[in-house]
């Protein structure tokens, strides 16, 4: 087999092995893209698929640059439809408020506005919390939130946020929009939102593309509008961003955030994928429930371990509603992992929760050391159902990585979740019951081999009863460490292992692996990349791993680069997307509408650079 290799900006294909779906498919046919731009993206997060079309976030490390690009399915070969980067509204000055859409700014979101809608918030008991903009005109409301002396340095500080340069008291608005308004996309993840099968008023809703980013917000954007049989890939509007949210327990650090500086780390960050439901429930407490599809993510003050949870209404786009948005309880909750929409036998009034696993730097009893959380929140009143803690033991006290997000498990398939399972920094892995936070078994369903230095930094992936996971995706792992992937079948006193398949020196799992329906793996891997401390891409090192039912190596495909996001799979392909952007496609892409081009059991392998 030959490895991809890079050949004057272009990549040669690879002939491909790979048991997926439960058949072994071979063969190729290649296709080669036009010479890519030069870029320093890192592409960490994992896309979003939908219909015919895929989304790809990325940052620049070095400096507050991001992209949110949409390509075709079908023909990813051709380039993007659009880059929400460079589609973004002015940032305007503050001047004329007002519901049109050449407004500045304009108080209600449209695909068709000149100028940015952002939303804040201002704090207050769950249900009592309203959507604000965050806008010059609000500046005097703001002001003791942002904690700076006067109205016009608050005015300032709304300014940059907005995307203004040179923005002091003396000269609120500034003297030029930026250059590059969307900031890093790297801890989030995006997600596709389009109509809805359970609400009337969401039949023909147009897709809207949700994902946070290093500026502290989640941002909204268009993805196309409904057609008759499907969403309009292509649609001119299509790119443009909607509104975005600043959580406002996050308006205190907004000053410290390097808005006018390249050379310094964000501080503030929405650093989970938005994750969306539809939920049959009473929001308005008039006592008549109905249907509303519910955003949740959490955002996090990076430095000042202070981490927050917010929930959206999103049910129409276009009004975006606050449901709650509060700091998660307790002192010293350093980073979360993500958030999951969930219902266990114990939620109240038999509404949804939201699961989340997180490491706080202190316990509630007075402890210094770090540890994992796992909680339950229910998802109407923001209330904590329930927490378990777990402190790290060789780990330095100043220890703040969060674990993954937790993995749901429902044991008799009746739609409820029974157990959380969560990997950590110190290689233990975790069952934790939703209905009331106990530990199932004896204690961690596993603990790896290299213990602290074997860690579980990635997310665990579930089929039947049996959990796969990988090991050595952490910031603080060795690089040159010994890793490997694993499967655990639960019993009553725990986890039991199945099978262990060590990997390379260096390599580590960064994301969960892919499983088909008859549990085998496809699952990337990366070298020489070491997290938020941002190696050099391009010396990564990258490989794509099948793995049958029993552990054993089916086959491997070299990379341009590591994998760090999630391989995909979606009408008959897989995608795998490397660190620098290559994106290798397996598979013979069709849908229900077309009949397929190539004959059952092919494959059709292409890899290109985004540009």
């Amino acid at each position: 087999m030959k490895n991809n290799t890079r050949v004057d900006g272009l990549l040669t294909p690879v002939r491909l092995l790979v048991v997926l779906c439960g058949l072994l498919i071979t063969g190729i046919c290649t296709s080669t893209p036009a010479a890519a731009e030069v870029s320093v993206d890192l592409f960490r997060s994992t896309p979003a698929i939908d219909g015919g079309l895929l989304i790809v976030g990325s940052a620049d490390p070095s400096a507050h640059f991001g992209h949110l690009r949409a390509y075709n399915l079908y023909g990813l070969g051709d380039g993007p439809l659009w880059d929400a980067a460079a589609l973004m509204p002015q940032p305007g000055l503050g001047t004329s408020p007002g519901q049109h859409i050449d407004s500045d700014p304009p108080l209600a979101p449209g695909s068709d506005n000149l100028y940015r809608t952002l939303f804040t918030n201002l704090p207050g008991p769950p249900g009592e919390q309203e959507l604000m903009p965050l806008a010059p005109h609000t500046a005097d409301i703001l002001r003791p939130l942002l904690g700076v002396a006067t109205p016009a340095e608050a005015e300032a500080l709304i300014n940059l946020a907005r995307g203004r340069t040179g923005c002091t008291a003396e000269d609120p608005a500034g003297t030029a929009d930026a250059d590059h308004l969307l900031w890093g996309i790297r801890r989030s993840a995006p997600s596709l939102v389009g109509r809805s099968p359970v609400i009337e008023t969401a039949e023909v809703r147009d897709r809207v593309v949700y994902v946070g980013a290093t500026d502290g917000m989640l941002h909204a954007f268009h993805a196309g509008s409904w057609q008759e049989h499907g969403y309009l890939n292509d649609d001119p509007a299509a790119g443009v961003e909607l509104w975005a949210y600043l959580p406002g327990s996050l308006l205190g650090y907004l000053n410290d955030q390097p808005l006018a500086e390249t050379g310094r780390a964000p501080v503030v960050e929405v650093d989970s994928q938005p994750t969306v439901g539809d939920f049959f429930i009473d929001l308005d407490g008039d006592g008549f429930p109905r249907w509303h599809t519910l955003l949740a993510a959490s955002a996090t003050a990076l430095a000042a371990g202070h981490s927050t949870l917010f929930v959206l209404d999103v049910t129409d786009p276009y009004r975006p509603g606050l449901v709650w948005e509060q700091p998660l309880s307790g002192d010293g909750v350093a980073t979360t992992g993500g958030v999951r929409f969930g219902q266990s036998e114990a939620g109240q009034d038999g509404s949804a929760q939201l699961f989340l696993s997180s490491t706080r730097l202190s316990a509630d009893d007075g402890l210094t050391s770090p540890g994992i959380e796992i909680m339950a929140i229910d998802l109407l009143s923001g209330m904590t159902d329930w927490q378990y803690f777990s402190s790290y033991q060789g780990l330095a006290d100043s220890f703040s990585t969060a674990p993954p997000v937790p993995g749901l498990y429902d044991s008799d398939r009746d739609g409820k979740v029974d157990l959380l399972v969560c990997g950590d920094p110190t290689g233990r892995l975790w069952g934790v019951a939703a209905a009331d936070g106990t530990v199932y078994g004896e204690g961690p369903l596993f603990v790896t081999p290299g213990g602290v230095g074997e860690p579980i930094g990635a997310e665990v992936a579930i089929l039947g009863d049996t959990i796969y996971f990988g090991t050595g995706g952490a910031a603080h792992a060795d690089p040159n460490g010994q890793y490997g992937l694993y499967a655990l079948s639960l019993i009553a006193t725990g986890g039991e292992l199945l099978w262990q398949q060590s990997l390379p020196q260096g390599e580590q799992v960064w994301h969960a692996p892919l499983i088909d329906g008859a549990g085998n793996l496809l699952v990337g891997v990366a070298i020489n990349y070491w997290g938020d401390t941002d190696s050099p891409a391009e010396q990564t090192v990258g490989r794509l791993l099948a793995i049958d039912s029993t552990g054993q190596l089916v086959e491997s495909v070299n990379q341009p680069a590591g994998l760090v996001a999630q391989t995909l799979v979606r009408d008959g392909l897989a995608l795998s997307v490397s660190l620098t952007g290559d994106v290798s496609q397996y598979g013979t892409p069709h849908t229900e509408e077309e009949q397929r081009p190539y004959a059952e059991g092919s494959v059709k392998v292409l890899t290109w650079r985004q540009r």
